[in-house]
């Protein structure tokens, strides 16, 4: 998108909070006050700043939204689709940008929809998440919650997705409170739990490991007595495995880790690459012959994690083989995507210290090495390395510390990565077959 349509954009998106805002005046009654005053002069300033098409699509807005506090609390009806307006709305779905966006959002506000529906309000919800309104698409996703509480979890995706965890929170709890059996829906709030640990202090962190574990024990268990696993269990299993295990590993229960683990790869052991390299992880303190050869299989069946690169080729440097090792570091630099710069500082300096080892030229090392420091500048021991690799390389050789991967990186920093990207994955999936599924519901 231009400058200038990327300006429109995001004053149609003010635009569009502040409509929000005035609405929830109105239906509480205090949209005469000042402070609905103050919105509607914002929503002046930035209605004079959108195109034709953008005030055409608030105006329809302000509809919508009249028409969702009208609905709120009604029985809902679904009248029979019309066969034509279903045609018509086929073809919409086939038109791509803003105009198949807005097109969709016109036939869904026909009479001929058969409205209130749970469907509708989630499709619209969809369609202006796309167009770049999350929180219009947030005020939709609750209504289609409100009319289908099925949709509760594709509501929780949506707000984890934006980083919105004060509105995450609540509706994990509510969820897990309720004793759920859809364990798709468990483990979408065990892994908002997850997220919490973050910036929470080791007490707090460890209650939660806990919680997380009781459900995604109940969750794992549930999941391993479907017989035979059906689609959605096929997506679910490997993501409930690698939350159950990595939170298992971080009580201190790694061989609980290693047997959740086991019993997965038993069944699944060619589409688990990523579950081989969090195997592996938890194998280091006590068999790092089994960790190397779990490793070895995650890079051999394509993991999407650098760090089993990254402990093959530390132990390939310290076995004598700096081919090998420059070999992983360039194959995980080159072809893996969303390294933490943590790890990508490691594999340069393993990079750099294979390419000494064979006796590349010097400004190539140090440049390796400065990438490095670059990435992590608070570890003294890149900046160690390089000092070495500046002077007589023949001599100080010898000097260049070779540091176990699993020092320099907390497992569980590896495993958390790995556990968002993984439900990053899953939970674009399920709201694609959310959204798949409400869309033949209508047309």
């Amino acid at each position: 998108m231009n400058e200038r349509g990327s300006f429109e954009r995001s004053h149609e998106r003010a635009f569009s909070v502040a409509l929000l805002h005035l609405n929830a005046l109105i239906e509480s009654g205090r949209d005469e006050e000042a402070e609905g005053d103050a919105v509607r002069d914002e929503m002046d300033m930035h209605w004079y700043r959108m195109d034709e098409r953008q005030r055409e699509r608030m105006d329809y807005l302000s509809v919508d939204l009249e028409d969702l506090a009208q609905a709120k609390g009604k029985p809902i009806h679904v009248g029979p689709i019309d066969r034509k307006w279903a045609e018509e709305m086929r073809s919409a779905r086939d038109v791509a940008g803003v105009e198949g966006a807005d097109r969709i959002l016109a036939l869904l506000r026909d009479p001929r929809a058969g409205r209130p529906s749970g469907n509708i309000a989630f499709i619209q919800a969809r369609i202006f998440e796309r167009l770049g309104m999350p929180e219009v698409a947030f005020r939709f996703f609750e209504a289609a919650e409100d009319r289908d509480p099925t949709f509760a979890i594709v509501t929780l995706i949506f707000v984890r997705q934006q980083g919105w965890m004060h509105l995450a929170m609540p509706r994990a709890e509510r969820l897990l409170a309720g004793r759920t059996q859809d364990q798709t829906a468990v483990f979408f709030a065990c892994s908002v739990l997850l997220e919490t640990v973050r910036n929470a202090d080791p007490i707090s962190a460890q209650v939660t490991f806990e919680r997380i574990r009781h459900h995604m024990s109940k969750c794992v268990s549930a999941i391993e007595q479907v017989s035979p696993p059906n689609a959605d269990v096929v997506e679910l299993h490997p993501v409930a495995v690698v939350l159950l295990g990595t939170c298992l590993n971080r009580l201190g229960d790694a061989q609980g880790a290693i047997k959740v683990y086991d019993r997965y790869l038993e069944k699944y052991r060619l589409v688990a690459a990523d579950i081989f390299g969090l195997r592996g992880s938890a194998k280091i303190g006590h068999d790092p012959q089994g960790a190397n050869r779990d490793f070895k299989t995650a890079v051999d069946l394509g993991t999407s994690s650098a760090w089993p690169f990254l402990y093959l080729a530390q132990h390939e440097l310290q076995s004598g083989k700096p081919l090998n090792a420059i070999r992983l570091c360039n194959q995980a630099l080159n072809f893996l995507s969303g390294i933490p710069d943590v790890v990508q500082s490691l594999l340069l300096e393993c990079l750099a210290i294979g390419m000494a080892h064979i006796g590349q030229p010097k400004q190539w090392i140090l440049e390796t090495f400065d990438r490095a420091i670059d990435l992590s500048p608070e570890n003294p021991r890149l900046k160690q390395n390089r000092d070495i690799a500046a002077g007589d390389l023949n001599s100080e050789m010898s000097r260049l510390i070779q540091q176990d991967a699993s020092c320099d990186v907390k497992r569980d920093t590896v495993a958390s990565n790995s556990i968002l990207k993984l439900t990053d994955h899953f939970a674009t999936r399920t709201s694609q077959i959310y959204e798949a599924a409400g869309l033949r519901s209508v047309a």
